[in-house]
């Protein structure tokens, strides 16, 4: 019995070597009370202070982050602290160490390799550079809104354009071609429209031959409802169903303007156009009906004409005769 004992207490003081595979808990700074399984050992599984919680992108403790902070709405940018307002939708810093904030779009990503040759002048914004021979030009932008110009990236640029709607079946495009446009008495067609967002429609009316169309009434809706018809040989305007009268300008939800413009007559018996503008960011339309000069004098026309102009470039592929004239730019 006395050798039993004494055998089972070698046995006990053995001493085993310590184990070389590091563990969460060999750096005390971490708060780790568990750690994850292997092959995250280093990882907290659970944390000594309650409080606290595991930041997956770190595998550290630390306070339970506020996710009502502007910047860490999209969870996706990876920010540990918000930027100052007003750049608080951008992060200040990152959950994780090893990423640092892109100036340009206030998101954490991997450190930048500056030392490719386009990214040596950081205001180009370049997220990849060009092949050779042109290493020294952008690819792709580190601002997603941004796009590649002679090298260097930067917002998109636009260039109004013009697009009319005329009496005949004729009109010309945005891109300053001649369209024609087609249909019977009566039938509504689509002029220019973002659907389902906002629309321009007219309605057809006999031309100044059998066979031909005009415009006979012109109507706009975005939020608002902006109608233009010919009655008995005038424009008249009604805006969310209300006889609209010339002069003011009427302010609009949506930020659009409606504008019925004064008729106005001259010595020797001529007119200007009898027009009503329709404007809103990105987009003005005027609708007009016009007056034919003969000699000294003149009529005003039994047909409407429309000029729409494009501001900003279109955020989606626009419909219509003159929405098609127009490409929607890739990316």
């Amino acid at each position: 019995m006395r050798a039993h004992v004494e055998q089972r207490a070698r046995e006990f003081s053995t001493c085993l070597p310590r184990s070389n595979n590091p563990t969460c808990t060999n750096d005390a700074s971490k708060g780790c009370a568990t750690c994850a399984p292997a092959p995250n050992q280093n990882n907290c599984a659970s944390c000594t202070n309650p409080n606290h919680v595991v930041d997956p992108a770190t595998g550290r403790c630390g306070p339970r982050p506020n996710n009502n902070e502007p910047c860490k709405q999209d969870a996706a940018k990876g920010c540990a602290t918000c930027a100052p307002a007003p750049n608080q939708n951008n992060c200040a810093t990152c959950t994780n160490p090893n990423n640092v904030v892109d100036p340009a779009t206030g998101r954490c990503g991997p450190r930048p390799n500056n030392n490719e040759p386009c990214k040596q002048d950081v205001s180009k914004g370049c997220a990849t550079c060009a092949p050779a021979p042109n290493q020294n030009n952008c690819a792709t932008c580190s601002n997603p809104a941004h796009i590649v110009t002679n090298g260097r990236c930067g917002p998109r640029t636009f260039t109004p354009v013009n697009g009319t709607m005329l009496s005949d079946n004729r009109g010309i495009g945005f891109n300053g071609r001649p369209i024609t446009y087609q249909g019977r008495i009566g039938e509504m067609i689509d002029i220019v429209s973002a659907a389902p967002f906002w629309s321009l429609n007219g309605r057809l009316i006999r031309g100044s031959r059998w066979s031909s169309r005009s415009l006979g009434s012109v109507t706009w809706t975005y939020d608002n409802k902006v109608h233009v018809e010919l009655k008995h040989g005038r424009m008249m305007v009604w805006v969310n169903g209300r006889l609209q009268r010339q002069g003011p300008v009427m302010a609009l939800s949506s930020k659009t303007k409606c504008h019925v413009r004064s008729e106005k007559c001259h010595k020797g018996g001529w007119c200007d156009n009898r027009t009503v503008d329709i404007t809103r960011p990105g987009i003005s339309i005027t609708v007009s009906q016009p007056f034919v000069r003969q000699g000294r004098k003149g009529y005003f026309g039994n047909w409407l004409e429309v000029q729409v102009t494009l501001q900003a470039e279109p955020r989606q592929q626009l419909t219509g005769y003159l929405g098609q004239t127009i490409l929607l730019r890739a990316n």
